[in-house]
C-alpha cells in the first residue's frame, strides 16, 4: 500500500499542475511543527520538530532536524529526543518537481523515568517533491535509519500550501516500523522572490 501511495504521488508531481520553475523548489528554509505521535503498543505523545535546510551552489544542500516529543501513559512516560544532520543533493526532474537524496547523522535519546538510552548512527533518505498546483507542494520520501543494533525504514509524505513565496502551511505523515506521527506547521524561505 505504501509503495502504491509514493508511485502515485511520483506521477502527480511528474504530470500534475501549472508550469512552475525548480527555482520555486527552494532548499533555503526553516520549518516548526507541532507533532501528535503514536507509539506500536504504547502511549501518545506530543511535542514539537524544526527542520532547516540551505543551500550550497545550484544542486547541494545542508540540513538539520531536531524533534522533541513527550510520551505520557501514566506509569509508561519517556521523553525522547532526535536530532539529525547531513548533506543533501537535488536534482531538477521536469519544470515543476525535482529529486533529492539525503545521509545525515542521527542521535536519538530517550529518558523513560527509570533509565535512559542513547544511540547514534545514520540515516539515508530519497525522495520526490513537485507543485502539483501553483500553491500546493507535495512532498513523498523514504528513509532507512541505522541505530546500532536497531534499524528502521521510515516512509513521509508532505502537503504545503504556498501563501506567499515566503511562508507555506502544511501536513507532514510519517511512519516507521514502530511509530506513527503527523505534524502540523509553518515553513518560511529565504531567498525566494
Amino acid at each position: 500500500m505504501k509503495k502504491m501511495v509514493f508511485a502515485a504521488l511520483a506521477v502527480m508531481l511528474i504530470a500534475g499542475g501549472s508550469a512552475v520553475a525548480d527555482d520555486h523548489l527552494s532548499y533555503n528554509f526553516v520549518q516548526v511543527d507541532y507533532l501528535d505521535a503514536d507509539l506500536d503498543g504504547g502511549p501518545d505523545g506530543d511535542g514539537v520538530g524544526l527542520f532547516g535546510s540551505g543551500e550550497i551552489g545550484d544542486k547541494f544542500h545542508l540540513f538539520g532536524g531536531y524533534r522533541t516529543l513527550e510520551f505520557d501513559g501514566g506509569l509508561a512516560s519517556a521523553d525522547l529526543d532526535i536530532l539529525q544532520a547531513g548533506f543533501g543533493y537535488h536534482r531538477a526532474i521536469g519544470e515543476k518537481a525535482s529529486f533529492f537524496g539525503r545521509v545525515s547523522y542521527v542521535d536519538v535519546e530517550l529518558d523513560a523515568g527509570l533509565g535512559s538510552a542513547d544511540d547514534d548512527g545514520f540515516g539515508l533518505a530519497a525522495g520526490i517533491r513537485g507543485m502539483v498546483h501553483e500553491k500546493i507542494e507535495l512532498q513523498g520520501q523514504i528513509e532507512r535509519i541505522d541505530l546500532g543494533d536497531g534499524d528502521d525504514t521510515q516512509f513521509e509524505v508532505q502537503a504545503l500550501y504556498n501563501f506567499t513565496p515566503k511562508f507555506s502551511a502544511g501536513l507532514t505523515y510519517r511512519t516507521g516500523d514502530d511509530f506513527d506521527w503527523i505534524g502540523i506547521g509553518g515553513r518560511f524561505y529565504w531567498g525566494k522572490n
